[in-house]
């Protein structure tokens, strides 16, 4: 069987089937930022790396696969780039459609109350969109229309609910920011 591999800076680093980009990552001995780990669950912004040219990535969130390219701007000292401008570089290009969905509700989150407000939607005969981050859709923003703009593994998704939008994305801890939270091997509750 051949050997999985992401691209960390210009060298290779071995993955193993179910690792996250940052699980690869500390098996390798490296971090995104140089410091620790501390949710683990895409709250923080200790894990961030440019990954196949889109900064600002949560490593912990984003699933090693093969040819997957990583840069670790924070850990040299830079900020990942908003857009590519190094010529010298190699261009990756990744094609990220939009897909405009319509519905009557949309539900961000699907743990225990999303699924319930889901299939309450369904059940009084409304059209319903979900979307998970734990399924790889990550929502971007809420914005005025209503639209609710998220990532997927099939491109930006741009959901137009008619009559409701439900937040259900759980409760996460507040990581305050102090003198030593950059340190490794730091995780909370």
């Amino acid at each position: 069987m051949a050997r999985q591999r992401i691209l960390v800076d210009g060298e290779p680093v071995e993955f193993e089937l179910g690792d996250t980009v940052l699980v690869a990552l500390l098996r390798a001995g490296r971090h995104p930022t140089g410091g620790g780990c501390l949710c683990l669950a895409g709250d923080c912004s200790h894990c961030l790396a440019t990954v196949d040219g889109v900064g600002y990535g949560r490593t912990c969130q984003i699933p090693a696969r093969s040819g997957l390219v990583v840069q670790r701007d924070h850990a040299v000292g830079g900020q990942p780039p908003l857009v590519r401008s190094d010529s010298d570089a190699p261009q990756r290009t990744v094609e990220a459609p939009a897909t405009h969905l319509h519905c009557d509700v949309v539900v961000i989150g699907m743990g225990s109350s999303g699924a319930r407000e889901a299939e309450l939607a369904r059940g009084a005969g409304l059209e319903v969109v979900t979307l998970d981050a734990g399924h790889g859709e990550e929502v971007a923003g809420i914005y005025p229309g209503p639209v609710v703009v998220a990532r997927s593994p099939r491109g930006t998704l741009c959901v137009h609910p008619r009559v409701e939008i439900v937040v259900a994305t759980g409760a996460a801890e507040i990581q305050p920011v102090a003198p030593g939270a950059e340190l490794q091997g730091l995780l909370t509750s």
